[in-house]
């Protein structure tokens, strides 16, 4: 009938043209709360760690991390995976800096990199794993960040977002130099012992 021919019209001068191809990939915005028992924020880590085949490249400003992120480093190392973190050369939190030596040389001797960003602080948070999935966000690897803090990130996978945050990471490279075994040994004792007090008491830095 008449009515049905005029809405046949109206429908198909919108829906003549197919719909835009979807862009590959997405997208996720997450946050992450005090105030649940999720942790997001460390599963989404914990998650790209785990599964990586090929390499992580990680870029923080702080790591007092607990034994599962830990192990989930040394362990993604040692099965062939290149794992890469990037830290600051100079830190706005002396405690948090002094607290990492503690993990260096269990790192190294994992296989992992430790690339020391020699300009100053580096407040990037970001994590790439495989050209496919990629963190950026406001999430530290320290406890108060991974458990105390209100956080945000975006997760993306498959997307052209990743390929720039790698990009980033890699371009960041010529300001890094990768501290070796041989440089944390030459690292005062003191220091070395004030580290490992530091990370015990890790969770309330």
């Amino acid at each position: 009938n008449e009515a049905d021919s005029r809405l046949k019209g109206a429908a198909e001068k919108y829906l003549s043209s197919p719909p835009a191809a979807h862009p590959a990939g997405c997208a996720v915005p997450f946050a992450d709360s005090p105030f649940d028992t999720a942790d997001i924020g460390k599963r989404v880590y914990l998650d790209l760690i785990h599964t990586a085949t090929r390499y992580v490249h990680i870029m923080t400003p702080y790591l007092v991390i607990d034994s599962e992120l830990l192990e989930g480093l040394k362990f993604a190392a040692r099965r062939g995976v290149d794992v890469a973190l990037m830290l600051p050369g100079k830190s706005d939190n002396r405690l948090l800096q002094t607290g990492a030596v503690s993990y260096y040389r269990e790192l190294l001797e994992a296989g992992v990199r430790l690339l020391i960003f020699e300009p100053g602080m580096l407040h990037a948070k970001t994590c790439v794993a495989d050209d496919r999935r990629a963190v950026v966000g406001t999430i530290n690897m320290d406890y108060r960040s991974l458990y105390l803090n209100l956080e945000n990130a975006v997760y993306f996978t498959d997307c052209p977002a990743v390929a720039e945050v790698e990009r980033d990471f890699e371009t960041s490279l010529a300001d890094c130099h990768p501290l070796t075994e041989a440089e944390v040994q030459r690292i005062p004792l003191m220091r070395r012992l004030g580290s490992r007090v530091l990370r015990l008491l890790g969770p309330m830095l």
